[in-house]
């Protein structure tokens, strides 16, 4: 595909990182490391899914995302 469609803003590349590290990431953990908000996190963390970088796991309030 195109580069600019894979490229990932420095929250994202930040986000990638903690995963790297723990493994795991929330929605709560991107809006702390991101200073963003809720549906900011969602919608960045959702985009990296879409990417194909991460995957969603869990449901409701226990949803977290894990490398793939």
């Amino acid at each position: 595909g195109n580069a600019v469609t894979n490229q990932v803003n420095e929250r994202q590349t930040r986000a990638l990182t903690f995963l790297t590290a723990h493994g795991r990431i929330t929605n709560r953990d991107y809006r702390i490391s991101a200073g963003v908000s809720h549906e900011t996190a969602r919608a960045e963390l959702d985009e990296l899914c879409r990417k194909g970088r991460i995957k969603r796991e869990g449901g409701g309030r226990g949803v977290y995302y894990t490398t793939i």
